[in-house]
């Protein structure tokens, strides 16, 4: 069976301490579906098209837990 995948990207992070308690809450929620990080932050490189101040990828077991089916 296929795996998930959800990428999030952040265009503007306004407030650190606001991103991290978010991230927090949103950590244990995605866990809890069976996601497990796989990039959150680091250093990176933009090669080409939109810069993002974040990307954080997340894999699910299967596309069916994919935190993502939760949300809709």
């Amino acid at each position: 069976m296929p795996k998930g995948y959800w990428l999030a990207t952040y265009k503007k992070i306004e407030s650190k301490d606001n991103l991290g308690n978010y991230a927090a809450k949103a950590t244990e929620t995605i866990k809890s579906y069976g996601g497990n990080p796989l990039v959150r932050g680091g250093k990176y490189r933009c090669l080409e098209g939109n810069d993002f101040s974040r990307t954080v990828i997340w894999k699910f077991p299967t596309y069916e837990t994919n935190f993502i089916n939760f949300v809709h």
